[in-house]
């Protein structure tokens, strides 16, 4: 029992037997039909020892009719004498011409070349290439490949009479060929209409087919062979005649209905657009080329009946018409396995028969140019000629099919050609979007096609390449499993069972083509490509070099998409140190990074401006050089509180703590956190001072109330008495201590009202330079009285600012008192008055005793004195200090025993028209 394997190889043998004998009869046959362009001049036939001229055509060979051709260049005249005279040269011949023996010089005629026979051969040579082909690809066909042998041998064989051995076979071979081809074109017709699958009665009539030209064969045999015996015919000659006649009926009637039988096909089933422009063309091929040979042609001939010579070279004519439908069927739709087959067949068939004819005509010149005595001469000339063609042949079948090829394709050739480039490009291309991009737009645009997409698998779903990705087409699970281990998979144009509606709904969008993409077995992507714009689908090189392409551009893809993947991670890491360094920028607070040694690695701009230093500055100095402060806290301890001063900078209280820097399992440097707490401590002792005079105020406001009225009486009574007391009384001086101590009494009241009442106050644009001249012009005759020497320190220009004139002068005034009274007889006062950048600085120093350390801090106190006893009320620095306050500014005090003291009044200097 055979398998359909067996049964296929067994076809596949008998196909590739039959194809080498065509081959090689062919080329025996060709060889033969060559030789035969070189005329004897002469009709002669062969005897037993001798040939004898029956008629001479060309008077140039010497020889007369009636002559007895006996030897040939010494040689006897036999079987061998047409080789030997179409050797070329000049032959010596030795005649018997009547009763004499003569010596004739035979020159050959010119060459007769037969072009007609030599374009057949080459349409022989394309059936045969055509032939291989369609046996070579996998969707072979074995009657196709029989057919196309069938017309091979009828075009390459040609009988040169007179027929010797050789030649009777090829004549018997020729002949079955042109027998079995009718009926081999019927067959292959009612296939491809589809006749013998729909029908199961013409599937048993199909060796009924072949009878006639069984029984024509046998005619052929018996004429050949046993001349004509066994059909008892009384003339050969009329019997070849009217088996010739016989085979042309059959051939035209065997056409007729092979292309009766295409266009049956196509009206009766119902076939996909595709197979059906095949069959409108080979009908069309078929119609045009069989029914003129048919009609006016074959079947006149088998009825005798004769055309002039023109109109029968009309009437055949057409017959190209159906291998040029063929090929153009091929060319455009994919039968079997597209029209690059015609096309590779025609480039070697070109090759192969240009190659058979340059040596055909250069060893036909090797013959002729040698003398006839030298062989060995010309087989070697034969044999170097045989090696240089064989050498050329593939690098001409090369050039040759690069030629048909850029044909057939035309202006898209060379873009199909630049594909081959673009993979190697595209493996240099890092940007994904312009990758997927310039990817379907080059195979848009090489391949024609009507539209392209490409999906690329995201978290297992596919997501269109071109239009941003914001929807998936589908999930990876929706996708046959088979999809991924396909070159390309043709999209279907119904559902079938276990693929889904995936697939459907995508062929239904006008794909054709699905090429999948993947990288060490992984899926990447699906490349989705719809027909060329005319229609066609694309053939086998479309599919190659499309494949070849994706193969490269899905190893750019996955290396696109890794470098997109690290690029994104670099910007998370760049994002996110450009978020930590401006946390770190932002920070009011001074930051640095110091290394294991304490120096500064990297530092924030408010570390910089604490320092009073440039940024750049600060990178590989030591903490110590910078920021003097002794030793830092230890990681993880409270921060601590530390006093430090700048070059150019009154003193200042930091907050300093210490974090530890990890890079990995280790420690790696610490960082140190600055804040400069000084406005801050100014602010709570401001705060602080404020609520305690708020509530001196409330106890000032309240003792002045109660004290004021006894006071009143007690001043008043005592003036009463005063006024009647005369002043050797010695009651008098009593009366009048007693009026002073009211009066001083009454001073320290209203000073403390005054310390206590919420004034409003009047600001406007004031010149602290000049204020300060005033103070000091008011209080000269006290200066002089007392030898006190006034040194000023003012600023050239005004020192303009805004504020209260009266109370900053009662605030210099009280400074100027407190000095002269710091002060014994002589003694230096210093005033300078200056702007020191936004601030109006006001500076009284005096060289008196200095202030005792324990009482430094306690100064604005109100009440406080150090004049106790002395006229001092302690309340002129507690007001001045609430004035200085009130106008946003400070006030403080230096001092050490022995060297004098120093106030210090800073205001905000707040920006005026016309100040600089």
């Amino acid at each position: 029992m055979t398998t359909p394997t067996t049964e296929r190889r067994a076809q596949l043998l008998l196909c590739l037997v039959v194809l080498a004998l065509v081959m090689a009869t062919g080329a025996v046959g060709f060889s033969r039909k060559l030789a035969s362009f070189q005329p004897l001049g002469f009709r002669g036939e062969e005897g037993a020892s001798h040939w004898r001229v029956e008629a001479v055509a060309e008077p140039a060979t010497g020889l007369v009719a009636g002559d007895q051709i006996l030897l040939v260049d010494g040689t006897t005249a036999g079987r061998d004498l047409p080789r030997l005279l179409r050797a070329g040269g000049e032959h010596h011949l030795v005649v018997a011409r009547g009763e004499e023996l003569v010596t004739v010089a035979y020159l050959p005629p010119p060459l007769a070349l037969d072009f007609g026979y030599l374009l057949l051969a080459l349409v022989g040579l394309l059936y045969l290439g055509i032939a291989l082909f369609a046996l070579w690809r996998p969707a072979r066909s074995t009657l196709f490949a029989l057919w196309c042998a069938a017309s091979a041998a009828v075009y390459l064989l040609s009988p040169v009479f007179p027929l010797d051995g050789t030649g009777r076979a090829l004549y018997l071979l020729e002949g079955l060929a042109r027998v079995l081809l009718p009926p081999l074109t019927l067959h292959l017709f009612l296939a491809l209409s589809g006749l013998l699958q729909a029908r199961a009665r013409m599937r048993r009539l199909r060796p009924f087919l072949y009878l006639p030209a069984a029984l024509l064969f046998v005619a052929q045999l018996d004429l050949a062979l046993a001349g004509g015996r066994h059909l008892a015919v009384t003339s050969i000659a009329r019997a070849i005649a009217l088996l010739d006649r016989f085979e042309l009926g059959h051939l035209g009637f065997c056409s007729a209905l092979a292309a009766a039988a295409l266009w049956w096909g196509l009206r009766r089933q119902r076939l996909p657009w595709e197979e059906r422009r095949v069959l409108q063309w080979l009908a069309i091929g078929a119609t045009t080329g069989y029914l003129p040979f048919a009609l006016l042609y074959a079947l006149p001939k088998a009825a005798g009946i004769t055309w002039p010579p023109l109109v029968d070279l009309l009437t055949i004519l057409p017959l190209g018409f159906v291998p040029v439908a063929f090929a153009w069927a091929l060319l455009r739709y994919r039968l079997w396995d597209v029209g690059v087959l015609f096309r590779q067949g025609l480039a070697y068939g070109v090759t192969i028969t240009g190659g058979l004819g340059l040596f055909a005509l250069l060893d036909l010149l090797i013959r002729r140019a040698l003398p006839p005595g030298w062989p060995l001469s010309h087989d070697v000339g034969s044999f170097a000629v045989a090696l240089g063609i064989a050498a050329l042949v593939v690098p001409t079948q090369r050039r040759v099919s690069s030629l048909f090829e850029r044909l057939h394709y035309g202006p898209t050739w060379r873009r199909r050609r630049a594909l081959a480039e673009l993979g190697r490009e595209l493996l240099h291309e890092r940007d994904l979007d312009r990758l997927s991009r310039v990817l379907v737009a080059e195979l848009t645009d090489a391949f024609e096609l009507t539209h392209a997409d490409l999906l690329l698998v995201a978290d297992d779903r596919l997501m269109p390449a071109l239009s941003g990705g914001q929807s998936a087409i589908c999930s990876l699970w929706e996708l046959p499993e088979r999809i991924w281990g396909e070159p390309v998979l043709p999209l279907p144009l119904s559902g079938f069972e276990g693929e889904g509606t995936t697939l459907l709904a995508l062929a239904e969008a006008g794909f054709r083509y699905a090429f999948p993409l993947s990288v060490r077995r992984r899926p990447i992507g699906l490349l989705l490509a719809g027909p060329k714009a005319d229609g066609e689908p694309l053939n086998s090189e479309d599919l190659e070099i499309t494949r070849s392409l994706l193969d490269q551009a899905a190893l750019a893809i996955e290396n696109a998409r890794l470098l997109e993947q690290v690029q994104g991670q670099l910007q998370q890491v760049t994002d996110l140190k450009r978020r930590n360094e401006g946390i770190i920028e932002s920070s009011p607070a001074g930051i640095a990074v110091l290394d294991e040694a304490g120096v500064v690695r990297q530092a924030n701009l408010a570390f910089a401006e604490l320092l009073g230093v440039r940024r750049e500055s600060l990178t590989g100095r030591p903490l110590a050089s910078l920021l003097p402060i002794g030793e830092l806290p230890l990681p993880g301890t409270p921060p601590a509180i530390v006093p430090w001063r700048r070059s150019d900078d009154d003193e200042r209280q930091l907050q300093v703590s210490v974090a530890a820097l990890r890079r990995g399992p280790e420690p790696g440097g610490r960082i140190l956190v600055v804040q400069d707490l000084t406005e801050r401590t100014r602010l709570e002792q401001a705060l602080q001072e404020q609520d305690r005079l708020a509530s001196l105020g409330l106890l000032a406001a309240g003792v002045a109330h109660e004290v004021n009225t006894p006071l009143t009486g007690i001043s008043s009574y005592a003036q009463m008495l005063l006024a009647d007391t005369p002043e050797d009384d010695p009651r008098h001086a009593l009366l009048q201590k007693v009026e002073r101590q009211t009066f001083r009494a009454a001073h320290i009241v209203n000073g403390l009202l005054d310390f206590a009442r919420q004034r409003t106050h009047e600001r406007r644009e004031l010149d602290l330079r000049r204020l300060a001249e005033e103070c000091l012009d008011l209080l000269r005759e006290r200066f002089s009285r007392r030898a006190i020497r006034v040194v000023t320190e003012l600023d050239p220009e005004p020192v303009r600012m805004i504020g209260d004139e009266g109370e900053l002068q009662q605030v210099a005034t009280n400074l100027l008192l407190n000095a002269v009274d710091a002060l014994a007889e002589g003694g230096t006062i210093t005033v300078a008055v200056h702007r020191a950048g936004d601030r109006a600085r006001l500076v009284v120093t005096d060289t008196g005793p200095g202030i005792l350390p324990e009482h430094l801090g306690r100064v604005f106190d109100p009440l406080f004195t150090t004049r106790a006893g002395q006229g001092g009320t302690g309340l002129g620095l507690a007001i001045s200090q609430q004035i200085v306050l009130r106008h946003g500014g400070r006030i403080e005090v230096a001092s050490r025993p022995g060297e004098g003291a120093r106030f210090t009044v800073d205001l905000p200097a707040e920006a005026v028209a016309g100040t600089r």
